[in-house]
This record gives C-alpha cells, structure tokens and sequence, in this order.
C-alpha cells in the first residue's frame, strides 16, 4: 500500500505503523507524524513547549541517519511512499524543524518575533 504525502489516509487493520526499528518513535506519530507541510510543522514547533520538542528530538535524532538509509532504498515517485515510510519521513522532516529549536533558538519560536507568525514566501526569478 502506497500513501499521497499530501494527505491523511489510514487503511483499517494496518499495523505497521513504522517500519521495523522506528517503534520507539511511535509515540511522536500523532503530534508529529501527520504534518504534512512546512507550514504545519513551523506552527507545530512553535505551538510546543521545550520540553516537548526535547523529548522528541532526543528520541528521533540517534534514528537520523538509520531513517535516511532505511528510505533511500525507497523510489520517490510522485510523492508516494509505502504508509510505515511516509510516517517516518514526515517524521524526520519535523525532526529537522524541532532542531532549530533545540540547537540554535533554545526556545521554539523565533527569537524576537512575534508569535504565531508565517514566514513570507519568497519568489525565486
């Protein structure tokens, strides 16, 4: 079974909810799993509080580089992975949104801006 990374679908009876060795990241699934743009993970980081992006990122961040090699093994057609492995790249990709907090802001929104906010889009020429 294939998923759209653009929306949400769940089959009935699929147990895999990531593939063998990403368990421990279950957990993280419902806030972080289904996130499904930048923007939706942009909130979601400053939404949370440190001590939960804290708890994820100490999770998923030994994963990271296990996570890449176990997906590029996987054909990016069309946006469409296997369930288990659209789960863990929308993982690892909120991954990569929860580190700025962590390693470079030390608090999950920008530092002196304000809050919610979007960042502009910028045109490429």
């Amino acid at each position: 079974m294939t998923i759209n990374m653009k929306k949400n679908f769940f089959e009935p009876g699929d147990e895999s909810l990531l593939p063998a060795g990403f368990q421990s990241l279950e957990s993280f699934i419902e806030k972080w799993g289904e996130l499904y743009t930048a923007d939706a993970r942009y909130i979601m980081r400053q939404s949370s509080t440190m001590e939960e992006l804290q708890l994820f990122y100490t999770a998923a961040t030994p994963l990271l580089e296990q996570a890449f090699e176990h997906l590029d093994t996987f054909e990016f057609v069309e946006n469409e992975l296997p369930l288990a492995q659209a789960r863990l790249l929308r993982l690892m990709y909120s991954l990569a949104e929860v580190s700025q907090a962590i390693e470079i802001f030390g608090q999950p929104t920008v530092p002196h801006t304000p809050f919610p906010h979007k960042a502009p889009a910028m045109e490429i020429f």
